[in-house]
């Protein structure tokens, strides 16, 4: 059952990736802000899903597994997703990749490089976790 939202929330998520990739074709959007936003409303549309067709928050077993999963599903699609767009915008050179990849350690030592990786997959997994706990209940609030 949990498996479901997981894919309504994949599917959001790709969905909304998509839209906000295409727009800032157009428009300069923020990139941590563009993720944050994609995250925040794949998890509570997912989350409403879940209220909405269960009539109750998920169990702390259910939450658990929509959490990881919906953590992990977001992970390697931003992953992918991140990779194409870069491979794009560098014509899929691989000298070019190289060179920037040795510029960056060079310049950013690596420790902070992980910090801010591990800051912003903590800010993904509390969104996440927020959506399928404290969104969910006052979804649910507001069905009764």
């Amino acid at each position: 059952m949990v498996q479901q939202y997981v894919l309504k929330f994949t599917l959001i998520f790709l969905f909304i990736s998509i839209i906000l990739f295409i727009i800032s074709i157009f428009i300069e959007l923020p990139g941590s802000i563009s993720g944050i936003v994609t995250i925040a409303c794949a998890a509570f549309v997912a989350a409403i899903k879940f209220v909405t067709e269960q009539k109750r928050i998920p169990d702390k077993a259910e939450k658990r597994q929509l959490v990881w999963g919906c953590f992990l599903s977001a992970f390697i699609l931003s992953t992918v997703l991140s990779f194409l767009i870069f491979m794009y915008q560098v014509d899929f050179n691989f000298d070019v990749v190289k060179e920037l990849i040795n510029s960056l350690l060079a310049t950013l030592p690596l420790w902070i490089l992980f910090v801010s990786i591990a800051i912003s997959l903590l800010i993904q997994y509390c969104l996440i976790s927020y959506g399928f706990g404290g969104f969910a209940k006052s979804r649910l609030r507001q069905l009764k």
